[in-house]
């Protein structure tokens, strides 16, 4: 079984599937909470952890739209779609400026 099957068994097996999506929402904004705070503290394993819980809520929040609005998402498929929005972006960050700079040569 794929990790992320066993992801949504685990979400299927608690019928949280069914739970109100605000929850999974709340959760996964504590769970970049805690994201942040371990960057502040340089913390790998606590970064780890975060990423790796974002990604769980977020395989949840999936799994409530099809169950409860018919809207069947991926995580890896909403990657995709975010992907093909991005991908023809052009410029960079500045590490001087701290900003990010659009490509002058294309007017962006």
């Amino acid at each position: 079984m794929k990790l992320e099957d066993k992801v949504n068994k685990w979400f299927t097996d608690k019928d949280l599937q069914y739970a109100p999506i605000e929850g999974q929402l709340l959760k996964l904004q504590e769970e970049v909470d805690e994201l942040k705070q371990a960057y502040a503290e340089m913390d790998r394993l606590e970064i780890i952890d975060a990423i790796g819980d974002i990604q769980v809520v977020l395989h949840g929040v999936c799994l409530q739209l099809e169950e409860q609005h018919g809207l069947k998402v991926t995580p890896q498929f909403a990657l995709g779609k975010a992907y093909t929005v991005i991908k023809s972006r052009t410029g960079r960050y500045n590490p001087e400026t701290k900003m990010w700079e659009k490509d002058q040569w294309y007017g962006r």
